[in-house]
């Protein structure tokens, strides 16, 4: 987990610090929702009531925690980046459509649901947020399942809301219902506990970040030789795999987020919207990275705002971006982007840090020391400048 340094908005220790999704339209989607049904404010460092020049912020802090759920449309100069061809043949909306689709009236489990973040919220306030939504009407899919891999007790509740015209999917999640007849029961955990304990919190808390994945073997790879992270667990049942990463945290923050991938079989995989599975969408972002991000300064496809946060600054070599970079470089891996901010000693409140491409087709953005960047990287002033400037021109 992280906490703040005495440096105003500088990382802290390792940790998961946000979910961040690309939308088209999140003041008039993301953005209102978020506020009105999760314990969030408005982050105060966005631009003026979060119109920017060349887009839109959405961007909330979740009460009393360090962790962000954004939501940011950065277009470009006139909407470069946002459109065809530099998203693919898809646009942003194209993508929410499908998830809308998809997601549907929320009757039943959407292989496109591996998509999300999912929060704990406290015994006993589980229902209330149900009750909130029932009352304006919005669908949801509330599952029942073993908090733990190995006892069929206790029994977690899952309640999953879909935020229409968006890729946003929220996974609200405790121990305890009035309502438990409700909830649809299901067989495996929804979530890898790294203490092996339920979280003790009066707070709402980050529990995981999730992505689909074509291949949990390939995602297990891409996180041993590029961030030097060995799975937490990995489990296997029927058509099912999913791997956990779990970090060094810090308790003061109070949560224990981790990172999940989930790999189906190939039908599993296989989405209603028709010719559209998990497995095609990592390709295709995949694909668009791979046409776009062919050095540390050509451009940053939209899509790389589909990303979590991870900070990591344990002064060791090893995890510094400069290390980080020579591992991509090794590997022949050249989808990422950089940017320098304040703790290079720029000015502003924008951050130093490197968003790198992962199996999943979304990325990581990673913040650590970063001895020698070249003086050609991108410069993140904080002020969202750089969403007119993504080299799209």
């Amino acid at each position: 987990m992280l906490t703040f340094l005495s440096l105003p908005f500088a990382w802290g220790p390792t940790g998961l610090m946000k979910s961040t999704w690309a939308a088209s339209d999140p003041l008039g989607t993301t953005l209102p929702a978020l506020l009105k049904y999760l314990p969030v404010y408005s982050t105060p460092d966005s631009c003026p009531n979060n119109a920017c020049t060349c887009g839109a912020c959405g961007r909330t802090q979740m009460n009393g925690t360090f962790f962000g759920l954004h939501t940011v449309y950065a277009a470009g100069r006139n909407g470069c980046r946002a459109k065809p061809p530099l998203t693919g043949h898809l646009s942003i909306e194209d993508v929410e459509a499908i998830f809308d689709e998809e997601c549907g009236d929320m009757s039943r489990y959407s292989p496109w649901m591996d998509y999300h973040a999912a929060l704990w919220v406290p015994a006993g306030t589980l229902d209330g947020y149900v009750a909130s939504f029932e009352s304006d009407g919005v669908p949801l899919l509330k599952l029942s399942w073993p908090c733990f891999f190995d006892s069929a007790w206790p029994t977690c509740f899952s309640v999953i809301w879909h935020i229409p015209k968006s890729m946003v999917v929220i996974e609200l999640a405790s121990n305890a219902t009035a309502r438990v007849s409700t909830f649809r029961r299901g067989l495996t955990p929804r979530h890898i506990f790294p203490t092996n304990e339920l979280p003790r919190t009066r707070l709402v808390i980050p529990l995981h970040d999730s992505r689909a994945v074509p291949s949990v073997e390939k995602v297990v790879r891409w996180w041993r030789e590029v961030m030097l992270v060995e799975p937490f667990k990995i489990v296997r049942r029927d058509d099912l795999k999913m791997v956990s990463f779990a970090f060094a945290t810090d308790a003061s923050a109070g949560h224990n987020a981790t990172v999940q991938y989930i790999e189906r079989t190939p039908a599993a995989a296989y989405s209603r919207a028709a010719g559209h599975s998990t497995t095609w969408f990592a390709d295709y972002l995949n694909g668009v990275a791979e046409k776009y991000m062919t050095s540390p300064t050509s451009f940053w496809p939209i899509w790389g705002d589909n990303h979590l946060a991870l900070a990591r600054n344990s002064g060791k070599e090893e995890d510094s971006i400069d290390a980080l970079i020579e591992r991509l470089q090794k590997r022949g891996d050249a989808m990422y982007h950089p940017f320098v901010g304040i703790e290079s000693g720029f000015p502003g409140f924008g951050h130093t840090g490197i968003y790198v491409q992962d199996p999943s087709g979304w990325q990581v953005e990673y913040h650590a020391t970063w001895r020698r960047p070249p003086n050609s990287t991108d410069v993140d002033t904080g002020d969202f400048g750089q969403y007119c400037d993504y080299h799209c021109g």
